[in-house]
């Protein structure tokens, strides 16, 4: 078993990253008004659909690369890390992933080709739904909505009369919302406020282990961009210290620099090979995915929102100042870390999930 990345998803991050350093400055970001949709974006969506994005998670019945959750992984790291002001792991998770694992087979292959080809752009909620679903449409409140103004389409759960939920859609259109004043500033979130509101219904019933499986996916896409969080303040973090001077010589040589810098890369590297294992669990062992996929949220839940703290430590007075980014990063970090079950609750799960199997009698 190997659930290292491949040649091809390594050449493809490499790629991807460079243009996102090239066409998304973090200054062209932070210059926008995160409640609205730009020519700039519109153009920058149609060029990431170009590069194969979308294709590259789809798979390859859909007319996609077959690459999977694990390419979810990488571009969620890498959008987080680049804070893009696009519904980019929105759009994976929910209109990818949701639609083809849930939505049944008359309806998959006109979402995906749409998003495929940069024509949707999707989100939807990290948070249980309550809606009530009647006949084709919905009443209730969609809490916790992450970038809706950038997304023509939001995809979400709702309980039919029959207490059985089912995958709907809502087009982006003279919606209700209550925006709420968050930690984060790029990616804001909102309340959408439905009264027998129409809506396409692209599931059949689906079962308490599709529920389970609905929340796993969300928390591995959450763990990926919390990942990326981290790897992103390491990196300014190293850069910084090689360059930062005090009593004649770089603060990276001084030892005590060097032990924080040390516990970050562990915490890293922990939290973002548990992470690629769940989205590898996924795609090849769903039996692990479920343990697996609540380790990762509760790893990186627990752990990258301290790396931020550390990074904006070890940069001193600047860390602290609006101009410069790591508090971005660390109200991302912070945001995702509270989203869903607390880590707390999630390692108790692991914990009865892995007692559970070691007294199986078939364990």
């Amino acid at each position: 078993m190997s659930f290292l990345v491949n040649q091809d998803l390594e050449e493809f991050s490499t790629s991807l990253k460079e243009f996102f350093d090239a066409e998304a400055p973090l200054e062209k970001v932070r210059a926008l008004n995160p409640q609205a949709w730009t020519d700039w974006q519109a153009k920058l969506w149609a060029k990431i659909a170009e590069l194969g994005v979308f294709a590259a998670a789809a798979r390859e019945e859909h007319q996609g690369l077959g690459l999977g959750q694990c390419a979810v992984d990488v571009i969620s790291r890498l959008s987080a890390a680049a804070l893009l002001p696009i519904p980019l792991a929105e759009t994976l998770l929910f209109g990818i992933q949701a639609i083809s694992t849930f939505a049944n087979h008359t309806t998959q292959s006109a979402y995906l080709e749409n998003i495929i080809n940069g024509n949707l752009r999707v989100t939807g909620s990290f948070t249980k739904s309550n809606l009530k679903l009647t006949d084709a449409s919905v009443s209730g409140e969609l809490e916790v909505v992450p970038a809706l103004a950038w997304a023509s389409k939001v995809i979400f759960l709702a309980q039919a009369e029959n207490q059985a939920f089912k995958l709907c859609a809502l087009d982006n259109t003279n919606l209700d919302t209550d925006y709420t004043s968050g930690l984060d500033l790029i990616r804001p979130y909102c309340t959408i406020l439905l009264k027998s509101t129409p809506v396409t219904i692209l599931s059949d019933d689906l079962s308490a282990k599709d529920l389970e499986l609905y929340t796993q996916l969300v928390n591995t896409t959450l763990a990926s961009e919390l990942v990326g969080c981290g790897v992103k303040a390491l990196e300014l973090t190293t850069e910084y210290v090689k360059t930062r001077e005090q009593f004649g010589k770089p603060i990276g040589s001084f030892q005590a620099v060097q032990h924080k810098i040390s516990d970050m890369y562990l915490a890293v590297e922990a939290c973002g090979t548990l992470t690629r294992f769940s989205s590898w669990c996924f795609d090849n062992d769903q039996v692990q995915f479920a343990k697996v996929s609540a380790a990762a949220k509760a790893l990186t839940s627990e752990n990258m929102p301290a790396v931020l703290e550390k990074s904006i430590q070890t940069h001193g007075g600047m860390g602290f100042t609006h101009e410069y980014p790591l508090h971005l990063y660390l109200r991302r970090a912070v945001v995702n870390s509270k989203l869903g079950n607390t880590y707390s609750d999630l390692y108790s799960l692991v914990a009865s999930q892995s007692l559970a199997t070691t007294s199986s009698p078939d364990s």
